[in-house]
């Protein structure tokens, strides 16, 4: 639904009415969803469950094998993208290898939609955590601080 969509504004406007595409496939249109999706977030350690998500939508979809191959291939092709940073980089890695794994070796469209990616949570390191404890000090912190000190007036 997002990816329709997104082609919808991508899409010129003659006569009032917008025309679709006809030139990019379905693959493509997913594809493109889940990249607009990624640089979206603000938070990379939520990409693992974007992408979990947006897996379960491509597999309810119902592709075939050649819908299946081509978003493989996407998905090897945006690993080649040097402005892909590190989170979004192992999230792309790891649908690549679930379709690999599940769909091309296996021969067979996946019959229910998987569960989640495994490993749902980033491997911490102590760059994910340095990170993170920046913005919680940052961030968090002085609003709760500052909170009690604020008045709210009532209107």
């Amino acid at each position: 639904m997002y990816a329709w969509f997104a082609s919808l504004l991508a899409a010129p406007l003659v006569g009032g009415f917008f025309l679709r595409r006809s030139n990019v496939s379905r693959a493509e249109e997913d594809f493109q969803a889940l990249l607009a999706r990624m640089r979206q977030r603000l938070y990379p350690e939520t990409l693992p469950a974007l992408a979990s998500f947006w897996l379960q939508t491509v597999c309810a979809n119902g592709y075939n094998r050649q819908l299946w191959k081509e978003l493989h291939h996407l998905l090897k092709s945006a690993l080649c993208e040097p402005l892909l940073d590190d989170p979004s980089r192992e999230v792309i890695i790891e649908i690549k290898n679930w379709i690999q794994e599940r769909v091309l070796i296996s021969g067979q469209r996946p019959e229910s939609v998987p569960q989640r990616l495994e490993p749902v949570r980033a491997r911490l390191t102590s760059e994910r955590l340095t990170a993170f404890i920046v913005r919680l000090l940052n961030e968090w912190v002085p609003v709760e601080v500052a909170a009690p000190f604020v008045e709210v007036s009532s209107v």
